[in-house]
């Protein structure tokens, strides 16, 4: 209240006592009046959702945390610095780490806390009555990072590209935090986001390994159909088969052919280094043109 205003309210409150009961009521009137002003100067309404911080007011140094409602402070000897939110607040960040087998990535993280300065100890009050209003986010986004980086350090990449580590991340990154943070009258909710932003190079060998493995099944896969028609194949069509194969070598002049079937229904070997002086015992043979 400003005393301008005070001094106003204290004279008319003297001039209508003094008008109604003479001047002693009005002597009589004014250390009420006074002590009623004191009172009122002292009263502070601290809002739902907030925490005041009160500091003395010689020597500046803090004094005590007061919750929501209608409180009271000694005027003159305390007063109210700055108010703390504890609104339950998500803080975001992005940390970078270097994992176990040396890849460099980055990893995105969203935590859920509220702030609760009545749990701190009382000797850590001073010093976080000046961090908690403005730089509460700041403390999250180091202790979360710290925590995080140490949780990455101890892992290999393909580790963290296994089904289900992401999870287990979560909740050692919670239980570390909540731990850390506690300290600082923070509460921590939960973990409720955590994207790996890997490396190009990681990324560029993933897809070829990804490559590589539908290119493995789809040829598993013709291997498979080819070995079920060769089951259903006749020694003839066997023949063939090779017969074909004679022609092709022969065409794209290949230095080793296999002969027709000898008398005894067997295939046999034979250079051509001749320079093609035998080839004319193929001109006779069944082969597709």
């Amino acid at each position: 209240m400003n005393w301008k205003r005070e001094m106003v309210i204290l004279g008319g409150l003297a001039a209508i006592a003094a008008y109604l009961g003479g001047w002693m009521v009005a002597l009589i009137s004014i250390p009420i009046s006074v002590s009623v002003i004191y009172i009122l100067r002292g009263v502070i309404v601290v809002r739902e959702l907030e925490v005041a911080v009160v500091r003395y007011r010689q020597t500046q140094a803090f004094s005590r945390f007061l919750p929501a409602g209608v409180r009271w402070i000694p005027p003159g000897i305390e007063y109210f610095w700055e108010k703390i939110s504890v609104a339950v607040t998500i803080a975001k960040g992005s940390t970078q780490a270097l994992t176990r087998d040396g890849h460099t990535l980055s990893m995105e993280w969203m935590l859920v806390y509220k702030l609760t300065p009545e749990k701190l100890a009382p000797e850590r009050r001073p010093g976080m009555a000046r961090v908690l209003p403005k730089k509460a986010d700041m403390l999250v986004n180091i202790n979360v990072s710290d925590c995080l980086r140490e949780l990455l350090e101890q892992r290999f990449m393909d580790e963290l590209l296994q089904t289900g580590v992401q999870s287990r991340l979560k909740r050692e990154l919670r239980q570390r935090a909540a731990v850390r943070l506690a300290n600082s009258g923070l509460e921590v909710y939960r973990v409720s986001a955590l994207n790996v932003r890997l490396p190009q190079r990681v990324i560029q060998t993933i897809e070829a390994a990804h490559q590589r493995r539908h290119q493995a099944q789809a040829d598993a896969e013709a291997y498979q159909i080819m070995r079920q028609a060769f089951d259903h194949f006749t020694d003839a069509d066997m023949q063939w088969l090779e017969l074909e194969r004679i022609r092709v070598l022969a065409q794209h002049g290949n230095s080793t052919v296999v002969v027709p079937l000898n008398g005894e229904g067997h295939l046999e070997k034979e250079s051509n280094r001749t320079n093609g002086k035998n080839m004319g015992q193929f001109q006779d043979l069944p082969l597709a043109r």
